[in-house]
């Protein structure tokens, strides 16, 4: 939960500000469970994380540059550097295991996209063919071509919208996910 700076003493509110002023990413907590999810009591190197908290990550790392500082915010008297460890670890593995998940996803659908423009250029080919049959006699009717063009210029059409417009949607999680897996933690003390 975050606790919002001017209800605090202004001793406490110095400190804060002081790390918030040094770290790229400063997230403040009450207590380590903050970051994962509420209805998940797996301990903290299997449990999955808050939705609020990647929400919010999401939101401060959108404009940042690679290199990224992860500075948590917790009070000194809850610290423990073994959970500390543990949640480093598993917010790492959980950032690459997405960051790899992605890039699969994006590469099978890059390539299901090639595949839908090549298919449609074979089969504008083979429209091209009926149709020009079809009117040198051979083929009495060019019905069978016009549906294969229609099927060609829908293949090529669509395997284009997924490359050049559907990926860039998928570019801010793939970037969100890079710079998380290789953000650096840190937890720092206040109060």
């Amino acid at each position: 939960m975050l606790i919002p700076i001017q209800i605090m003493d202004a001793p406490v509110k110095s400190e804060i500000k002081q790390a918030i002023d040094k770290a790229e990413i400063s997230i403040i907590l009450d207590t380590y469970e903050d970051i994962f999810s509420d209805f998940d009591p797996r301990p903290y190197s299997e449990r999955a994380l808050s939705e609020d908290f990647l929400i919010e990550a999401r939101k401060r790392v959108r404009d940042k540059k690679m290199g990224i500082e992860l500075h948590f915010l917790i009070p000194g008297k809850v610290r423990d550097a073994t959970s500390e460890a543990l949640i480093t670890n598993r917010l790492k593995d959980h950032f690459k295991r997405q960051h790899r998940r992605i890039n699969e996803e994006f590469s099978r659908k890059n390539r299901f996209a090639i595949a839908l423009m090549a298919f449609g250029l074979i089969v504008g080919l083979a429209a091209a063919l009926l149709i020009s049959f079809a009117n040198l006699g051979m083929i009495g009717d060019n019905t069978v071509g016009i549906v294969f063009t229609i099927v060609s210029w829908y293949s090529i059409w669509t395997g284009l919208d997924r490359l050049l417009f559907k990926s860039r949607d998928e570019t801010a999680d793939r970037e969100f996910f890079r710079k998380m897996a290789n953000a650096k933690i840190i937890f720092t003390p206040y109060w």
